[in-house]
């Protein structure tokens, strides 16, 4: 769901929303944004914008079950036992997203210029790999 409203008729713009989810990985989760738009005049916009996004775990990632016998990898070439297990402990990635920007438009030309700040949390790494 999204609403956009004028703080200011023809100059500054607010629009927000959010998307709420229930998975059953990690529950329920939401993701909100809001964006800023102000015109000073008609060919300049300047925005901000705030926002949160997630990556949920996959099906693989919980369940999966790898166990190979790989040949001649060994010390003398002797064959690995390489496992590979799921976990069922996994946690939402998220994203917090920042971005400013500026556009000068007219009739034939446009010019952007904007800048992004990404902040990770919960990130999943590869510590499910074993060699025996």
């Amino acid at each position: 769901m999204q609403y956009g409203f004028a703080l200011i008729p023809d100059r500054l713009r607010l629009i927000a929303g959010t998307k709420i989810e229930h998975n059953g990985y990690t529950g329920g989760e939401y993701q909100p944004q809001v964006r800023a738009v102000w015109t000073p005049r008609k060919q300049h916009a300047f925005w901000a914008s705030i926002s949160r996004a997630l990556r949920v775990p996959s099906r693989g990632e919980s369940d999966v079950v790898l166990q190979t016998i790989v040949p001649n990898v060994g010390p003398g070439g002797l064959p690995v036992l390489l496992e590979i297990y799921g976990s069922n402990d996994l946690h939402a990635e998220r994203l917090h997203a920042y971005e400013a920007g500026y556009r000068y438009q007219t009739n034939s030309f446009a010019f952007d210029l904007s800048t992004y700040y990404n902040a990770y949390s919960n990130r999943q790494g590869s510590s499910w790999i074993t060699a025996t």
